[in-house]
């Protein structure tokens, strides 16, 4: 890149942001502290984000679409509820108050983030898919150099958690994947079958189950519907070609014994279980819910789940009944008003967004089943497990248009 080309763009707000986000992925990912990523945030996409909305109307009225009112309703719900939220602490009425405040600013530099010319756009999302795919294999690679391989893999910051860092990866994944598609973008193919390559390694390796099933289904939708049969059957025989490795290893006694060992101890019905005990609690509160500073395991819910399954439950495990527990009919409503207006947006849409659009939802909604507990966060995994992606399908219905100074 040329010099006045580089300061040109560093002029430019929304390609601060854009380069901001970027880079957040990447040191988010592959780094072992949080702090190069609330640095990027905090000193670069905030002031940014700021900016742009002093100095540009188009920006100031690019945030009166329905979808992003609608997400900041839900994120404004949880940061008032810290006024019904009990038992709690001054600790965690403060810590949701902050999160919500960062999620809002995320989310609203997000927005603007994609109405920037199409060829930062893709610029943006082919960095994301670099950012996921050299995370993914960093990874993999720091963590097996001293542990077995029959050790549950867990990444590094966003990618911590054995059950959320696929599902952050993936986020980040699909929401590029859309932009991609939108923008028509040239080589995109390739771009995307690295990233899931890569990605679908890194999966397999936290052998959580919801994460693989949800990855599997978007491979398999959004291959059927959007490549054409001869590269399909390529596809398919590649698939089978990796999957030759990855039988070999799963046939490795020690391998094999390792995760049947784990599947069988995370089995479906303690799942099943706290989520009917929340359903329950949740009628004592039907209307507002818990509140979002309510400290789940210090609830009478919470610990009648530890009495009952011999260890500590520090949430309600899956969108759904997160949202119900904490908000009540008002989050639910919210949640669903959200889906429903993107959903009938994608499905007015041309076939190939169409296509793509709803693979992204299905996978989406399949891999906060289970596991996420929280909408807002401090440079947090949601903003790229969630809001990305939801944030990404709601634009990409929508015609083109761009913002600029």
């Amino acid at each position: 890149m040329q010099s006045g080309t580089l300061k040109e763009s560093l002029r430019d707000p929304l390609s601060v942001i854009l380069g901001a986000i970027a880079l957040m992925t990447l040191t988010g990912m592959a780094m072992a502290h949080s702090g190069p990523s609330r640095a990027i945030f905090w000193l670069a996409m905030v002031p940014a984000t700021l900016y742009l909305l002093k100095a540009s109307k188009k920006a100031r009225t690019a945030l009166m679409g329905k979808e992003y009112l609608w997400a900041i309703s839900i994120i404004v719900l949880a940061m008032i509820s810290v006024l019904w939220s009990a038992p709690t602490t001054s600790h965690e009425k403060i810590k949701i108050l902050s999160s919500g405040t960062q999620t809002i600013l995320f989310i609203t530099g997000y927005t603007l983030a994609l109405l920037a010319p199409k060829a930062k756009r893709i610029w943006f999302a082919k960095a994301i898919l670099a950012s996921c795919s050299f995370g993914a294999i960093t990874n993999i690679i720091v963590f097996y150099s001293s542990n077995s391989i029959t050790t549950r893999l867990d990444g590094m910051v966003l990618l911590s958690i054995a059950t959320i860092g696929p599902t952050v990866l993936m986020g980040a994944t699909l929401s590029a994947i859309a932009i991609l598609v939108k923008d028509d973008a040239d080589n995109q193919n390739k771009w995307i079958g690295t990233a899931l390559l890569s990605i679908f390694a890194f999966t397999l390796l936290t052998q959580s189950r919801g994460p693989i099933i949800s990855l599997s289904v978007f491979m398999i939708l959004f291959s059927v519907t959007l490549i054409d049969r001869k590269k399909l059957a390529w596809l398919f025989a590649f698939l089978i070609f990796i999957s030759l490795p990855i039988a070999g290893l799963l046939s490795n006694s020690n391998i094999h014994d390792a995760w049947e060992k784990r599947i069988k101890s995370d089995t479906l019905s303690s799942r099943l279980v706290i989520w009917e005990e929340s359903l329950a609690s949740s009628v004592n509160k039907p209307i507002l819910g818990h509140g979002a500073a309510t400290i789940f395991d210090q609830t009478k819910t919470g610990k009648k789940l530890s009495e009952i399954l011999g260890e500590h439950i520090p949430h309600s495990h899956g969108l759904p009944f997160y949202v119900i527990f904490t908000f009540g009919l008002s989050g639910l409503l919210l949640q669903i008003g959200f889906f429903s207006f993107i959903t009938a947006g994608l499905l007015k849409t041309t076939r190939k967004k169409k296509a793509a659009g709803l693979s992204i939802l299905v996978c989406l909604l399949l891999m906060t089943a289970t596991d996420m507990h929280t909408l807002t966060g401090s440079v947090g995994y949601i903003w790229w497990l969630y809001w990305m992606p939801m944030l990404t399908l709601s634009w990409l219905y929508k015609e083109e248009r761009s913002i600029s100074l």
